[in-house]
């Protein structure tokens, strides 16, 4: 279905008052855009919107959370792609990109300045049309949201490529999103400038370019323009206009040592984002084939310069990567202490995260915001009490950004009642000798009268190295604990009520007696299962488990987490009498400490596990 996009460009308002901008005063005429369909989607308004927009009475409906979060990650996934700090959704502007966005629509025109006359106006529109990237697209096609974004990205048939600058502008430090749906029209606006910027001191490009290294050819057209702009003072966005392109020549080169010619070279210092740019076309560029770009003397803040980077056009648009699942806090849980551990899964490859914690559904009020976890555990901490978190995570690659988890919830305790006081241990007694695997602990009931209990387990006096850890209503815990032999272990009891976690506590010792484990066989034989220590330990992601069996049989090699629950089963081999050895690999699991239990027949053996990255 042929469809029509108009888009208007827009300069930096504020740089009017600025002596030292050369403003572009070419006048800002309206071009129309085609557009292939792939990138686009057919779908109800429903799916768009909470209220449906009414351009009949000037109703600009209620968008769906969703779209304004889809198009927040799709600008910073093109951003990504340049090497540019990501930007945040800034929700307290929705109602001028909304209304903007409803001026648009119902005049089916686009303008940065409208005033009274036009239909639907509203001085909320007026300012969102002043501060946004416009766009007007008619016909039978139900775009979807993320579509203008990459519209102005490619911003085909347009010149200045304003509104492919002011997308890869490095100082945009936040967006907001509006579109308004008619009959047969769309209006859309996206909030570009804002008085506050980005925090450049840490970045380490020194230039921005379209297209860079490896780049879809879903966000380029072959037959428009590429660009080129310097970064010069990372501090003060106005600084950075002193550049002259006057002398600059350019060379495109493949990675066969072919010179690929250029053509309708252009350059500008206008105030559409960083106020330099270079832009030009080349003839003959074809997927899949390194190009290096080389940019000769330029004359920046009066030194001569050269720059060189490469690109290669991939075919499609590439895949994001696989959601996040979430595990804990369960969502909706309550009564929770002032230092929660978030906990989620990723997927199989080696992946980082980016994890959100906020004190409303919105993520306005940012509580925490960690990007690039290795982890899939984050410790929250300083809690305030009787308050509702919202939190969420992301899977994050190179050069892809997935989407965010559905939003979970979870409570702080009201931290009104005292303390409850320290739980008084009962059984085992402090430096028990444990004969066997299966163990009662038995601790009295605190006053005030406890929420639960957590029993911790651990390696070090401090329960700072956990091995178990479990949280319980009653105050006896029946468990069999799979621990390496002849080795000293610490417990404790903590109690929690509703203002948290008991501040002091007692902690006892106990110790497995050595053992080998000895189990008949059908045969008449015994199986003796002996496990020395793997080597080294902790470990990164590889270690050696050496073991032996008196009697040939199937050994099962299966690692847990501190939980209790199965992280991975290693290995399963038909093994001879004798000495063996494992050599594993743990690179998929994160950090921390793990039981690894090894058995043979009836026969078992277990040891505890440190990786460490």
């Amino acid at each position: 279905m042929f469809k029509i996009v108009l888009l208007i460009l827009i300069e930096t308002l504020t740089s009017f008052s600025h002596p030292s901008i050369n403003l572009n005063t070419e006048p800002h005429h309206p071009l129309y855009l085609t557009h292939p369909d792939g990138l686009a989607k057919n779908a109800s308004l429903h799916n768009f919107y909470d209220s449906l927009p009414n351009l009949a009475t000037c109703y600009a409906g209620v968008l769906k959370q969703v779209e304004k979060i889809k198009v927040q990650d799709t600008l910073n996934y093109l951003r990504r792609l340049h090497g540019l700090k990501p930007v945040s959704y800034q929700y307290s502007d929705d109602i001028f990109e909304a209304q903007a966005a409803l001026i648009m629509a119902a005049n089916m025109n686009l303008s940065h300045t409208p005033d009274s006359t036009w239909l639907c106006y509203s001085a909320d529109g007026a300012s969102g049309a002043g501060t946004s990237n416009l766009i007007l697209q008619s016909g039978s096609f139900t775009p979807s949201s993320e579509k203008q974004v990459f519209d102005y990205l490619v911003d085909l048939n347009v010149g200045t490529l304003g509104h492919r600058r002011w997308v890869i502008y490095p100082f945009l430090k936040y967006t907001t999103f509006g579109r308004v749906d008619g009959s047969n029209v769309m209006g859309g606006a996206l909030k570009v400038i804002f008085a506050q910027k980005q925090n450049l001191a840490d970045l380490t490009a020194d230039f921005v370019a379209y297209p860079v290294g490896r780049y879809p050819t879903a966000f380029f057209d072959k037959s428009w323009y590429l660009n080129f702009q310097i970064l010069i003072d990372k501090i003060n966005y106005w600084n950075n206009s002193d550049v002259n392109y006057l002398s600059g020549w350019i060379e495109i080169i493949s990675e066969a040592g072919e010179t690929l010619a250029t053509n309708s070279q252009y350059y500008d210092n206008a105030g559409y984002g960083l106020n330099n740019n270079l832009q030009w076309k080349v003839t003959g560029l074809k997927d899949n084939i390194r190009y290096n770009v080389f940019i000769h003397d330029l004359i920046v803040a009066g030194v001569t310069k050269s720059y060189a980077y490469w690109f290669r056009l991939e075919p499609g648009v590439p895949s994001q990567p696989g959601l996040a699942t979430l595990v804990y806090p369960d969502s909706g849980q309550k009564n929770l202490p002032s230092s929660v551990p978030l906990r989620w899964q990723g997927w199989s490859m080696p992946e980082t995260y980016q994890l959100q914690v906020a004190s409303d559904s919105l993520f306005q009020n940012m509580f925490i915001m960690d990007s690039l976890l290795k982890d899939t555990t984050r410790l929250v901490s300083n809690l305030d009490s009787a308050t509702t978190y919202y939190w969420r995570v992301r899977v994050i690659r190179v050069d892809q950004v997935g989407r965010w988890t559905k939003a979970w919830s979870f409570s702080r305790m009201d931290s009104t009642a005292p303390l409850p006081n320290p739980v008084a241990l009962i059984s085992p007694a402090n430096d028990s000798i444990i004969l066997n695997d299966s163990l009662n602990f038995i601790w009295h009931r605190g006053a005030p009268s406890p929420l639960n209990y957590t029993l911790k387990i651990a390696a070090d006096t401090l329960l700072n190295t956990s091995l178990i850890e479990t949280v319980l209503t009653d105050t006896l815990c029946h468990m069999r604990i799979f621990l390496p032999e002849n080795s000293t272990y610490f417990w404790s009891v903590l109690a929690r009520n509703s203002s948290g976690l008991q501040d002091s506590h007692e902690i006892r010792s106990f110790k497995f007696k050595p053992k080998q484990v000895l189990v008949s066989e059908g045969s008449g034989e015994s199986t003796i299962l002996t496990w020395m220590q793997n080597y080294p330990n902790p470990f990164l992601s590889t270690t050696q488990i050496d073991y032996l069996i008196t009697t040939p049989g199937t050994v099962t090699l299966t690692v847990y987490d501190r939980f209790g629950r199965t992280a991975l089963t290693v290995s399963r081999r038909l093994a001879l009498a004798g000495r063996h050895e494992f050599s594993l690999n743990f690179s998929e699991l994160p950090s921390g400490i793990y039981l690894c239990r090894l058995k043979s027949g009836r026969g078992e053996a277990a040891k505890t596990l440190a990786i460490i990255k």
